[in-house]
Parts: structure tokens; C-alpha cells; sequence
């Protein structure tokens, strides 16, 4: 990749973080704690991990409300369990009390 390709998807990570904040969106954590990461929240064309960065990065910048910024452990345990139900009165299995 070019040197100025480089440093525009430099500038669009350090922007998109920024945005959102620069901190996990699930529980909080900044990028000092876990590496932060874009989880899909709604599917678009591109999917899975690994996908390239500059790829994902454009995707994120194209369909802002189809990612979630979560640190690692987070994103393993959305991508494992699912995000949280819409309805805040609707217990995940794990959470009814017996």
C-alpha cells in the first residue's frame, strides 16, 4: 500500500474511534486495557474477521450503524452470545434466576 494510503486509513481509524468515542461500547474500556475492534451489530457485504483493515475501515465509514466498537473480550463474547435483546425487559438465559 502506498504511503498516503497509509496515512488516509491512519486518519480514518483514529476518526471513527473518535466518534465513537475511542472506548469499548459495551462495558466501557479504552484502548489502553484491550485492543478495540469493529464488531457487526446488522450484516453488510463485508463480514468476518480479518477482512483487511482498509476494507473494513470503509465499511464502517459507509454503514456506521451496522458496527459496534468493543474491546476484544467483549466482541468474542458478542459474537458468541449474541448482542443484548432490544427489550430491557427480556432476560438473556444466563440472567433468570431459579
Amino acid at each position: 500500500m502506498r504511503e498516503r494510503q497509509k496515512r488516509y486509513i491512519e486518519r480514518l481509524r483514529t476518526r471513527l474511534m473518535a466518534e465513537r468515542g475511542n472506548k469499548c461500547e459495551r462495558c466501557g474500556a479504552g484502548p489502553e486495557a484491550n485492543p478495540l475492534e469493529w464488531a457487526h451489530v446488522k450484516p453488510t457485504a463485508l463480514y468476518g474477521r480479518g477482512r483487511g483493515s482498509a476494507h473494513r475501515l470503509l465499511d464502517v465509514k459507509n454503514n456506521p450503524d451496522h458496527y459496534k466498537l468493543f474491546c476484544v473480550p467483549c466482541h468474542k463474547d458478542h459474537d458468541e452470545i449474541g448482542p443484548p435483546p432490544e427489550n430491557p425487559n427480556v432476560l438473556l438465559e444466563e440472567e433468570i434466576p431459579f
